[in-house]
């Protein structure tokens, strides 16, 4: 009975309940893309910075220099120049590759409120990512990167490696004091999947908001009523009691 009688309420008030269906609709197709998590592919690859002598075995003259250098060669891919040739090389826009640089010195424990809100600041936002990590004790930089698909990482981080390469070549002085870029190990690659289809989660965001409409519509109504009934009491307690005061006074 209860069910019959919320369908009248509601079939009563179409023209409020269709409003609310169509906002519904609009902010769950909207909205549901842009929250959905996309798809995307990670590949790794650690490069040792070194001379030709190689100095980082045989330590010796200038061995701790090379560190130092290794972290200006990683410091030098954010210029916009080698941002733009690394994305033209891996057959993109510039304006969708994101390069940082980051040192791997260890930090004093945060709090997970304070965590949560770094990985909320340092979320990707552009489709193509490009993160170095330096090491602050030996000549090696991790190369991380970020693209929708497994290729494209890979794509991504090769050419990035050929420029780190490139541009240690092209500071060279003489070609005998050139720096070497050498790749360490093998190559990580992982791929995150979405959390939820865009389609389901947009299904869901119309199906919530219509719901809550609907209660919206069958709850306010008798609460106005409510309010306006309590008020319209108060104001009929109030008029004989200045109705009396009047016959008092005219008595007087």
């Amino acid at each position: 009975m209860e069910l019959v009688t919320i369908l009248r309420v509601l079939a009563r008030r179409w023209a409020v309940v269709a409003i609310g269906a169509a906002l519904a609709v609009v902010t769950g197709v909207t909205l549901a893309p842009a929250v959905a998590s996309k798809p995307a592919a990670r590949v790794q690859i650690k490069v040792l910075v070194d001379t030709r002598a190689s100095r980082v075995v045989n330590l010796g003259d200038g061995a701790e220099a090379i560190g130092t250098q290794a972290a200006l060669l990683a410091q030098a891919m954010l210029d916009d120049s080698q941002r733009s040739a690394i994305a033209r090389g891996a057959g993109i826009r510039p304006s969708d590759l994101g390069v940082s640089v980051a040192s791997a010195v260890p930090r004093p424990p945060a709090s997970p409120l304070k965590k949560r809100t770094e990985e909320v600041a340092a979320a990707p936002a552009h489709p193509f990512r490009l993160d170095l990590l330096i090491q602050p004790d030996v000549p090696i930089v991790t190369l991380t990167a970020t693209a929708p698909s497994p290729s494209l990482a890979q794509r991504l981080a090769a050419v990035a490696t050929g420029a780190l390469e490139a541009f240690a070549a092209s500071q060279a002085p003489t070609t005998a004091r050139r720096l070497i870029v050498r790749p360490l190990g093998a190559v990580g690659s992982e791929v995150q999947r979405p959390g939820a289809s865009p389609r389901l989660l947009a299904v869901g965001t119309v199906v919530l908001l219509f719901v809550l409409w609907c209660c919206a519509v069958i709850v306010v109504p008798p609460i106005v009523r409510l309010m306006r009934g309590g008020g319209g009491e108060e104001r009929r307690r109030a008029t004989p009691t200045a109705t009396s005061r009047a016959s008092s006074s005219s008595a007087g």
